[in-house]
């Protein structure tokens, strides 16, 4: 199957449309027609995302953002802790913590977050979390819904640390569980203690 996403802007001259992927990445599935029309031929789960149609002018520029969502997504990823594994940030209420059952973290699978939200880019996480000099006091998911500290289930169970990003394939990047939610992102490449996904509210 393919997605079309619709994009128009009128004027003199007429504007030119670029479109701007998800994360930034390249899309060789993707084209644009010559009405601004994005394309994007066999589409897969990582198609999922946020999509950017910016128009430029010579008197400024106008965008519109939308959130994609290619059909039969995995919801069932997501711990079953006493927050339900979906914790909101108390640092930026727009950012929420979707926890793992898996503390194994699969390089290949789409970890979706719940409707109105988006799988965080390593960009998006940089901009909001940059502080490493004030400490508010509240961690990421250090000994909240039921862990104990970066444990899961409270007796016996196993650590979880890193609350991966979209790109974190690329970026390593991830927010660490018993780190100050404040705190600058973090970089590794390892696959074990998987705790989740860092989500986003959509834009509206």
């Amino acid at each position: 199957a393919n997605i079309t996403i619709n994009c128009t802007a009128t004027g003199q001259p007429q504007p030119k449309i670029i479109w701007k992927m998800p994360c930034g990445r390249d899309n060789t599935r993707a084209r644009v027609l010559s009405n601004g029309t994005l394309v994007i031929s066999g589409a897969t789960i990582w198609d999922t995302g946020m999509y950017e149609c910016v128009a430029f002018s010579l008197f400024g520029n106008m965008s519109s953002k939308i959130h994609v969502v290619v059909p039969s997504v995995d919801r069932s990823w997501k711990l079953s802790d006493s927050c339900s594994g979906w914790r909101q940030s108390r640092y930026n209420n727009s950012v929420y913590y979707a926890a793992s059952s898996s503390t194994t973290w699969d390089q290949t699978k789409y970890y979706y977050c719940p409707t109105g939200y988006h799988w965080a880019c390593t960009k998006e996480g940089k901009e909001i979390f940059k502080d490493n000099n004030n400490w508010s006091g509240q961690y990421t998911y250090y000994s909240q819904c039921g862990w104990r500290g970066d444990r899961y289930p409270y007796y016996g169970g196993s650590y979880r640390y890193y609350f991966r990003f979209r790109d974190s394939v690329s970026t390593n990047a991830h927010k660490y569980s018993s780190k100050y939610e404040e705190h600058q992102l973090e970089y590794t490449s390892s696959t074990s203690n998987f705790a989740g996904a860092v989500c986003i509210k959509n834009s509206q």
